[in-house]
């Protein structure tokens, strides 16, 4: 006659022969142990748990997503800033949002590590302390400023990013909105700036843009989030009540293991006035006294978020306060409107030279 034990599984019979060691096989069914032990092994920390955003600097650097799985749940870093982590089965698996201010910017960028076991969460965040920004020194000119902070991922090189204006709410300050950013977005693409006679520099960026129409769906960019990418490239106002006040302008960017596949930018329309210098404007040396007091010049805040989106990141520090990514800007201030020699030499890091 087979003994009852060699009719069991191999996996059963060590489990059988295990708890007959500890004396309990009568008591204690295998069943409720396992059950018990996936109980165990799902129990929450306290700063997963809750179905609102979850305030990144209470949560880990790295989480393991078998001890708290935060796909699309949404983060909320510092200054309002809030990104919506990549859903499972997603494409993409990084998101990058950051925020233009006045008095500072942030950023935040949430990543699927390549095992698809852990996220990690980077927060960054540089402004004025006292008055003064942070590592304050003597600012360079932008001509000779060549300082860059580039991200991880970019466009394909060579390639072309198809963009549509998101028609929003009429700017106060703005008589064509769609105009602005169109050559905004291709004052960042061609590198223009004013350090050389040919209004720009050369050679310019492998990486091209184009205008693929008007679209009424706003930049995907949910109460200051970034969610779920959705296929288009928009730009655009929209009025953002849930983000800090002093924010002026935010962009996401959606990124597959090497490549930036998404990128959308959604300036501030509520309480933020903005001004665009006119064609005598420009070709006066003192435009800036044109300006209303208190107003922020679009055309520079599309720049720097395009840089954005093409893969740059704010510089650090009052030394390059004359870039283009520089993390703030006054009111009335139309230098970031054109490239520094840094703002240059990032996206030739990042593209290479067009051939």
């Amino acid at each position: 006659m087979t003994s009852p034990l060699l009719q069991l599984s191999q996996r059963q019979a060590t489990c059988f022969v295990a708890i007959v060691g500890l004396g309990f096989l009568s008591s204690v069914p295998v069943a409720s142990i396992a059950a018990g032990s996936v109980a165990a092994a799902n129990l929450a920390p306290s700063w997963c748990k809750g179905g609102g955003p979850l305030d990144a600097q209470s949560l880990p650097s790295s989480v393991n997503m078998g001890e708290c799985d935060l796909r699309s749940r949404v983060i909320q870093g510092q200054h309002g800033v809030r990104v919506e982590v990549p859903p499972r089965g997603s494409d993409v698996v990084a998101v990058t949002a950051h925020a233009l201010q006045a008095n500072g910017g942030s950023a935040l960028t949430v990543r699927v590590t390549p095992d698809q076991r852990t996220i990690s969460i980077d927060q960054q965040s540089l402004g004025y302390v006292n008055g003064r920004p942070w590592n304050s020194s003597v600012p360079e000119g932008a001509c000779r400023d060549s300082s860059f902070s580039a991200g991880l991922s970019s466009w394909k090189k060579g390639g072309t990013i198809e963009w549509k204006f998101a028609k929003g709410p009429d700017v106060t300050g703005v008589p064509n909105e769609k105009s602005v950013v169109t050559d905004g977005v291709t004052r960042a693409v061609t590198a223009s700036t004013d350090c050389t006679t040919k209004r720009h520099f050369e050679p310019q960026p492998n990486i091209r843009e184009r205008f693929a129409g008007t679209t009424t769906s706003a930049p995907n960019i949910n109460a200051g989030a970034c969610s779920k990418r959705d296929g288009t490239n928009a730009i655009g106002w929209a009025n953002m009540t849930d983000i800090e006040t002093g924010t002026l302008a935010l962009s996401c960017t959606w990124q597959t293991w090497r490549n930036i596949i998404e990128g959308d930018i959604a300036l501030q329309n509520h309480g933020k006035d903005w001004w665009v210098p006119s064609r005598a404007d420009r070709a006066d040396s003192n435009a800036v006294s044109a300006c209303p007091a208190g107003s922020f010049n679009a055309t520079s805040a599309v720049v720097h978020e395009m840089l954005h989106v093409l893969g740059l990141k704010h510089v650090r520090g009052k030394k390059h306060s004359s870039l283009t990514m520089a993390p703030t800007m006054k009111p009335c201030d139309d230098g970031p409107a054109t490239l520094g020699l840094g703002d240059y030499r990032g996206l030739i890091a990042l593209y290479g030279s067009r051939p």
